[in-house]
């Protein structure tokens, strides 16, 4: 009798093992974000972002990790992007990582916030066929694809 109990309980496991692993994960983020991250559509792809720690501390590195599908959650590849920091309060522009060309659409840029507050992060992701060879200015609206060939979220 217990043999039966244990074959029984042995094949729940492995079924139970073989469903969840081929369950699909958010934006392939270690944990989902609770409060300091998102997605948005942004033109044919699905822009998922996130900060890890998820609380940011002044003076301590933050990795802001993105992940980009395209409309179907699939992931994509060869995807040209720049990311920009704004101070939330001034809207000034305090940081920005120029134009790269990512093999995959899963990577992660590095930032130390020198200060408590708040803040936007803007990801822009070229549009085909462009060649952004140019550094962009900063923005007053922040969205804005002005002199970009870019879509911004």
């Amino acid at each position: 009798m217990s043999r039966k109990i244990f074959a029984t309980l042995s094949m729940i496991a492995l079924v139970s093992i073989g469903i969840f692993s081929n369950s699909p994960a958010f934006g392939h983020f270690d944990h989902l974000p609770h409060n300091n991250g998102g997605g948005d559509d942004l033109g044919r792809y699905y822009v998922n972002q996130a900060l890890e720690p998820d609380y940011a501390k002044p003076g301590e590195p933050t990795h802001i990790e993105f992940s980009i599908q395209d409309d179907h959650g699939n992931d994509v590849g060869d995807v040209l992007t720049a990311v920009e920091i704004y101070d939330a309060n001034t809207y000034q522009r305090i940081e920005f990582f120029p134009w790269k060309l990512h093999s995959t659409g899963d990577f992660e840029v590095y930032y130390t916030f020198e200060k408590i507050g708040n803040y936007f992060v803007v990801i822009s992701l070229a549009d085909e066929n462009s060649s952004p060879e140019h550094i962009m200015q900063p923005r007053r609206i922040i969205t804005s694809t002005l002199d970009c060939d870019c879509q911004r979220a």
